[in-house]
């Protein structure tokens, strides 16, 4: 296997996971939106555009970080690259991990463990990437 196999294999799942999870979490809303619009007898209740484009685009932004998540593996050729990209993977699964403790309880078991494995994934496969190429025992 190449030097960065289990690198890319662990990036393209965790993509396609995060791209899966933004798409699922999309088409829930626009299913309660809708319903929310048929069976709403009053106006106030019903969703006003503004609200509608900022959910909109908090679905938009995990499938931009899954296609990067996706891409990054492949793209690791250089040693800037590699410590940027690994800083990015840790920092995002610093981020699911305290989204997971701050909405606990809050958004449903499978949902909240949805978030924390992805958390956990992100940390390994920064941790994979500093592994695999040796980054901070280097001599330059």
């Amino acid at each position: 296997m190449s030097k960065l196999a289990y690198s890319k294999i662990l990036g393209l799942v965790l993509g396609i996971l995060l791209i899966i999870a933004a798409v699922g979490y999309g088409v829930l809303f626009l299913i309660g939106t809708g319903l929310q619009q048929a069976f709403a007898s009053d106006i106030d209740q019903a969703p006003t555009d503004n609200n509608i484009f900022v959910n909109l685009v908090i679905i938009v932004i995990p499938v931009i970080i899954g296609l990067i998540t996706a891409r990054g593996p492949f793209a690791l050729k250089k040693t800037a690259g590699k410590v940027i990209f690994s800083s990015f993977c840790f920092i995002l699964g610093l981020l699911g991990l305290m989204f997971f403790f701050i909405t606990l309880g809050a958004l449903g078991d499978s949902f909240e463990y949805l978030i924390l494995s992805i958390g956990i994934i992100y940390f390994l496969l920064g941790y994979l990437i500093i592994k695999e190429n040796d980054l901070f025992n280097r001599k330059f």
